[in-house]
């Protein structure tokens, strides 16, 4: 689980501290697009939920979990894995990661003083219960973080681009960049509060509010070159972090080939079989977009009619009922792990 998608410890890595100078600064990504009906109007919205609920506070007792920081590591990196993250990467937060100057998201406020005057239109099991720490997540004052010592990084990769006139399509045009970033942060909100949970800090960091800049983690977490680029996704990605106090086990640095743009590969990893590849990083390329994943069978039945735009949209980025259920796991999870246990000898 916690090897993910494609075959990353093929790639030869390094210890040595990674040249970032390349890089240029983060710049916060903006949520505004010239048509009106296009997706990236109503992604605003979710990703300022998921910046409100970024950081919150911390269990006062610590959750029973593994002593050995690979194991941690390896969890950590198989829940994002679960989350439908790409790619997930660890690192300690170097100096040149810090931001001087924040990137807060506009939206944040008037959402949070939307939330405080609500109330909850459902009574599913446990949503009041939700909305509380949702509340008391947004009620939480960011204060300095210059303590955590540790990055967990999630690279999300884009969706295959729908052709050019695809049914049900045109509201996704231009909106590669925002769906990858809605879904990065949705994983790292997730992670960071169930490490609250556990009785550790940690705060979520997106594309759009962040305390530390996102390219320089990924680069020291063996995720991307000094260029940015990533050996199979190349630029096609969008990345989120969770900064943290509890200690990992680091995943070290690519080495990068001579020849630009690459990393050298190594033998070994034989054991399994990753689902993706240089040459299966785009899943069914001739299929429908609207089909997802799936190319359908010749059928004589007469064909569905095209798909509308809600179809599509389906697939285009997590929903708040996602995001909700993945915090009711995670507080699960943690309240069974922060039980008092007695071991026997």
């Amino acid at each position: 689980m916690h090897l993910g998608p494609y075959p990353l410890e093929r790639l030869s890595r390094t210890s040595a501290t990674p040249d970032d100078s390349a890089l240029p600064p983060m710049q916060a990504l903006g949520f505004s697009h010239d048509d009106p009906e296009s997706l990236t109007h109503a992604m605003a919205r979710y990703m300022a939920m998921f910046d409100l609920v970024r950081d919150g506070a911390v269990n006062s007792k610590e959750g029973e979990i593994p002593d050995d920081p690979t194991e941690r590591a390896q969890h950590l990196k198989a829940a994002g894995y679960y989350f439908d993250a790409s790619m997930m990467g660890v690192c300690a937060l170097p100096a040149s990661a810090w931001l001087a100057d924040p990137i807060r998201n506009p939206a944040v406020p008037a959402l949070g003083e939307e939330l405080a005057q609500s109330q909850p239109a459902s009574f599913a099991a446990g949503m009041d219960m939700i909305l509380a720490d949702v509340l008391e997540s947004a009620r939480t004052v960011h204060g300095p973080i210059g303590h955590h010592s540790h990055a967990i990084v999630i690279l999300v990769e884009f969706a295959r681009d729908p052709k050019p006139g695809e049914p049900g399509c045109d509201w996704l045009s231009g909106t590669q960049e925002p769906r990858a970033a809605v879904l990065a942060a949705q994983t790292a909100v997730l992670l960071s509060s169930y490490l609250r949970m556990l009785g550790h800090e940690a705060r979520a960091h997106s594309a759009s509010c962040s305390d530390v800049d996102l390219a320089r983690l990924a680069l020291a977490a063996g995720l991307t070159l000094p260029d940015g680029g990533n050996p199979y996704v190349g630029q096609r990605y969008a990345l989120a972090a969770v900064s943290t106090t509890l200690a990992l086990a680091l995943i070290r640095p690519w080495r990068p080939s001579k020849t630009a743009g690459k990393v050298t590969a190594r033998l070994g990893g034989w054991g399994r079989a990753p689902s993706k590849g240089h040459s299966t990083a785009t899943p069914m390329p001739g299929a429908s977009f609207a089909k997802g994943r799936t190319r359908l069978k010749p059928s004589s039945a007469k064909p569905p009619p095209p798909p509308s735009s809600t179809t599509t949209a389906c697939r285009a980025f997590p929903s708040v009922p996602t995001f909700l259920r993945g915090l009711c796991l995670a507080t699960w999870v943690s309240r069974c792990k922060t039980t008092p246990r007695t071991r026997t000898t």
